[in-house]
């Protein structure tokens, strides 16, 4: 697991993969950026691998898949993470008496330490051990990023490049953002499958420069916080993420007022915001967005937002989209692919409309034919074709905040989110969201388009949302509270 994965907010899906039957024998568990389980595949997997370290304690690689398995088991549970820490430290001490001088023990110390740079000898170890780039270098780039030391932030990106561990399709997809920026761009990215793949770019290939990147999670470490915003010129309050803000406050709306505080605050560069942000991260500068590609730009005054997308759009690179030679080897194109590339419905359903209002007829064709692809792809063709019919019914799309479905970081799986139930769920005129105990909270529901379609806030233990007037199909339901955060998905019926 990468450094990022283990702070502030992490990634889940929207659909999960699929989970064959029971298994009799272990699996080796997958790196969470190449493919996402079932909660109770993970459960399985936990309970087969601790069988197998039991009749073979010797075999430091069964003793990772248990911790693995056991880490990716209670993905996101904020609410009982010190249980799980103690089970991870549990493992990691059993690991320090049975395969003491292992690869797999020193990483899972690292790893367990939440990038605790006291505890880099074990990383150093592990790649002494076994210089795994593929493995180790996300947690080598982040480790050298937090210090500064670009040099060697430099060198593993180098290393993990060349290791082909990454999927093309995700160079491709970051190729595209980057081309949605302006010179000397500030972007706010959220997770690993949107920072590092954008670090490699720049690098190793030498692709805009230029760009500083602010991932949410790295930027919650105060010294890093400190020294990226004074060497790159970004302004802001850094006092807004300081910890001891979160005694009444939670991680996600400490760094919305910090994202809007860089938004409002920083001279002389264009701010933007990843379209794989949650959307509680940008809830304060959300009016002040607008789509111009694979990223939102930051704006108090009115842009023409459209003339930007279109010129993002003529430098994308979109042949990956008809599916890559190679992609069946990599996980990431299994998994994480389809629901990515809906980032690119909200940008298209505004280009659509743009070229059918102008009767640039082969152009709105063009956009259509994708969208029709992209929604095939990732299960939401229905819905979709409903979003076009209304635009073609002469339905408008707003030009400015469409914040994009986030399919990266849907989460039904952590404590707080299985602690609320929606009901009934598929429907089609009211919905009830319950929860375990009267709780202050922000309700947004999200279209597929990214367009909000409904907000509210409840202090109450169950609060009932009209539908009515609502096009059918999927919506995101975002919920944000002191408790923590959750996106639960919501089927609405003709």
């Amino acid at each position: 697991m990468t450094t990022l994965l283990r702070t502030a907010f992490l990634l889940a899906t929207l659909l999960l993969g699929s989970v064959a039957a029971v298994a009799q024998n272990p699996t080796a568990v997958p790196r969470l950026t190449d493919e996402r389980m079932a909660d109770s595949w993970y459960v399985e997997q936990a309970k087969l691998w601790q069988q197998q370290t039991e009749r073979t304690p010797s075999d430091a690689q069964a003793w990772f898949n248990y911790y693995r398995a056991v880490r990716y088991s209670a993905f996101g549970d904020s609410v009982n993470r010190h249980l799980q820490h103690e089970r991870e430290n549990d493992i990691a001490d059993a690991m320090e008496r049975a395969v003491p001088n292992s690869y797999e023990y020193h990483l899972v110390r690292w790893l367990i330490g939440g990038n605790n740079r006291s505890l880099f000898h074990h990383l150093e170890t592990a790649l002494a051990l076994k210089p795994n780039f593929a493995e180790l270098a996300p947690d080598l780039i982040s480790y050298y990023e937090l210090g500064g030391d670009r040099d060697k932030v430099k060198e593993y990106a180098k290393k993990w490049y060349e290791s082909k561990a990454l999927s093309p399709s995700l160079y491709e997809y970051t190729y595209n953002v980057l081309a949605s920026l302006e010179p000397d761009a500030v972007i706010f990215t959220g997770g690993d499958l949107d920072t590092y793949p954008i670090w490699i770019l720049q690098y190793v290939r030498g692709l805009r420069p230029d760009v500083t990147v602010v991932n949410t999670s790295l930027v919650m470490v105060a010294e890093y916080r400190e020294w990226l915003m004074n060497e790159f010129n970004i302004g802001g309050d850094k006092s807004l993420l300081d910890w001891e803000r979160l005694a009444t406050r939670s991680v996600v709306e400490i760094q919305a007022e910090f994202i809007q505080s860089v938004a409002t605050m920083t001279a002389n560069r264009p701010v933007y915001t990843a379209l794989t942000l949650d959307p509680s991260q940008v809830a304060l500068i959300e009016n002040n967005l607008y789509l111009v590609g694979l990223a939102n730009r930051f704006s108090t005054r009115r842009i023409d937002n459209m003339a930007m997308l279109e010129r993002s759009w003529r430098t994308f690179r979109l042949d990956y989209l008809e599916g890559t030679p190679y992609g069946e080897t990599y996980g990431f194109d299994r998994t994480w692919l389809s629901k990515m590339n809906l980032n690119y419905v909200a940008p298209a359903l505004l280009l659509y409309e743009h070229c059918s209002t102008a009767n640039r007829t082969s152009d709105a064709q063009m956009y259509r034919s994708l969208l029709t692809r992209l929604g095939r792809d990732a299960g939401q063709e229905a819905e979709l074709a409903e979003h076009l019919r209304k635009i073609e019914g002469g339905a408008t799309t707003s030009g400015a905040v469409i914040l994009p479905l986030d399919t990266l970081h849907v989460d039904e799986q952590s404590a707080f989110a299985r602690s609320i139930t929606l009901f009934p769920n598929p429907t089609s005129r009211l919905v009830t969201v319950n929860f375990a105990r009267p709780t202050h909270a922000a309700l947004t529901l999200i279209a597929i388009d990214g367009s909000i379609a409904k907000q509210l806030a409840t202090s109450d233990h169950r609060v009932t949302i009209d539908l009515a007037g609502l096009t059918p199909g999927s919506y995101l339901l975002s919920i944000t509270s002191k408790d923590g955060t959750a996106t639960k998905r919501l089927e609405v019926k003709p």
